[in-house]
């Protein structure tokens, strides 16, 4: 009968909007969640067969939810380095840190990048999900597989130091007086060589530098000069402090003759060898350091970092330039469109430590969605394909950034409405045909 088909569609209309409440609602709710990605409502009607022409047997409608799980929120900025927005397709690999040391770990996809290092170092999200990337090796490349999502490693950033490297050169810029008065010891031919680092002849000038040992130390290396009886040259040594650190006498590791053209630049020809090649520092073996060559920037190449001169004006040294990296904690963490983590020490050093990959689907509207903005894969959605952030379909990272909602309020408030009314119309219905019923009814009587 025509009027049970009504009261029938009228509580289908009920269902319908009902749970079209429930998705404007949780749309709502989900305002400020960050990477939230809104649900729609779509009604489709429903059609029973009819059995003639003069009848109408009503079907009703029923609400199926859409996922939209590909629109792309607005960009808002933080303040926070570890925060991450992805701009296009993409979603950042994580699981749970309840299982972070399980061998095979629940692999989970979302857009939620609210990562922040948590107490022993792993990134994770609000969520308490950790970011999974791929390690990159002293050279800044990946090291295993870049094909596999279980091959991921939890990024961690605990017990990141920067690697040491021992100096190898040493560039000095300065100038040596060439009114300077000759010592008797020069002048009277009684000085030698390793006498300056002895003690027992008074150096015209010493400079000292700092260099980095092999253990990621510094040690002090002194450079004295003494004015030679012979024009344009001086007397040089090159010593350690305190002797103890190596296995020369008093310290001593080279000496020689450094020589300048009457321009006062440094003339390679008459200056000594042993110090314009690399100076190898026996280490004592109490120090426990590897073997280690300095070479000293002088001047004495067109492509030398330093210059050494002996003009008319005050001996000084302007400056000294030391490479090698000490041992040195982590300062700092920055993140690229590319996905690149980057350490930067406190030594100044910067050291790329990771990449963040990000996975595309064919369809990533038909993912399942979970509590916490992640979601797993479906037949629906497709299989995950790993890529780099920036190639392929995948798109790019944003740091100190994170992906807004796609909730319109204006529109859930419209659709509120609008799905009020329909349920207080489909309500109407049943009480309308209800009271056809009751018509029926009292006609017998």
């Amino acid at each position: 009968m025509s009027i049970y088909s009504a009261m029938l569609a009228g509580v289908s209309g009920l269902n319908a909007n009902s749970s079209a409440m429930a998705v404007i609602s949780d749309n709502i709710a989900n305002v400020n969640t960050t990477a939230y990605k809104a649900d729609r409502s779509d009604f489709e009607d429903l059609v029973n067969s009819q059995s003639s022409r003069t009848t109408y047997n009503a079907g009703g409608t029923r609400a199926v939810t859409r996922q939209l799980i590909s629109s792309q929120g607005n960009i808002a900025s933080t303040t926070a380095t570890t925060d991450l927005a992805i701009q296009g397709d993409g979603f950042f690999v994580v699981s749970p840190i309840s299982n972070i040391d399980s061998t095979t770990p629940e692999i989970a996809y979302t857009r939620n990048g609210t990562f922040y290092p948590d107490e022993e170092g792993y990134l994770v999200n609000s969520a308490r999900n950790v970011l999974r990337g791929w390690p990159l090796d002293a050279n800044g490349a990946i090291s295993g597989p870049t094909a596999s999502i279980p091959a991921l490693v939890p990024v961690n950033i605990n017990g990141i130091s920067d690697s040491v490297t021992a100096s190898t050169n040493v560039a000095l810029t300065g100038n040596l007086n060439s009114d300077t008065t000759i010592s008797a010891a020069a002048s009277s031919g009684t000085y030698t060589a390793g006498n300056m680092a002895a003690g027992t002849v008074t150096a015209d000038a010493t400079w000292p530098v700092q260099i980095v040992d092999s253990l990621g130390g510094t040690k002090t290396l002194n450079i004295a000069l003494l004015k030679s009886a012979t024009a344009n040259q001086w007397n040089v040594e090159v010593y350690s402090s305190p002797a103890s650190n190596v296995t020369g006498a008093n310290g001593l590791i080279t000496s020689g003759t450094l020589a300048f053209t009457t321009s006062g630049e440094i003339d390679t020809t008459n200056t000594s060898a042993g110090l314009l090649s690399a100076i190898n520092i026996p280490w004592a073996a109490s120090t426990g350091l590897a073997s280690q060559s300095i070479q000293l920037e002088l001047g004495q190449t067109p492509t030398s970092t330093g210059a050494v001169t002996q003009h008319a004006d005050n001996t000084t040294l302007t400056s000294t330039t030391t490479d090698g990296t000490t041992a040195s904690k982590l300062d700092t963490l920055s993140i690229d469109e590319e996905g690149f983590v980057t350490a930067t020490f406190k030594s100044g050093a910067k050291k790329k430590i990771f990449q963040i990959p990000l996975v595309t689907f064919t369809n990533p509207d038909g993912l399942k969605k979970y509590s916490g903005g992640v979601y797993k894969t479906t037949q629906q959605s497709g299989d995950p394909t790993l890529q780099q952030a920036g190639s392929g379909r995948a798109g790019t990272l944003t740091s100190s950034a994170l992906e807004a909602s796609t909730v319109d309020l204006a529109r859930e408030f419209s659709n509120m409405i609008i799905t009020q009314r329909a349920y207080s119309a489909s309500s109407k219905i049943i009480t309308t045909a209800d009271q056809m019923l009751d018509e029926l009814i009292s006609m017998k009587r």
